[in-house]
């Protein structure tokens, strides 16, 4: 678990800016937290429930790209909008490239 947190320091440290959603759609056992690193951002988001669920992000301007670093790569991008299907108890690290 170390190492898999550890590949992320760059970015967890990172005092680069991030951009904010406009909009978020997510039930309250979703936490989420956003980074930013050399023109990317970063959106780390849990699932802390006990079921499945959906969380939806509206940004302000299209990204170019999603990758999923950790956990199901199952984040959708569709215009603006991010949809990120969480499992029970699932974290994810995903990077929003503009």
């Amino acid at each position: 678990m170390a190492a898999e947190i550890k590949q992320f320091f760059p970015v967890l440290l990172s005092v680069d800016p991030a951009l904010e959603p406009t909009r978020v759609e997510a039930e309250p056992q979703v936490e989420w937290r956003l980074y930013g690193k050399d023109g990317k951002t970063y959106l780390l988001v849990v699932n802390s429930g006990d079921e499945g669920t959906v969380a939806t992000f509206r940004f302000p301007r299209r990204f170019r790209s999603v990758d999923v670093p950790f956990g199901q790569d199952n984040a959708r991008l569709s215009g603006k909008t991010l949809t990120v299907p969480l499992a029970a108890l699932e974290p994810k690290m995903i990077c929003l490239t503009p």
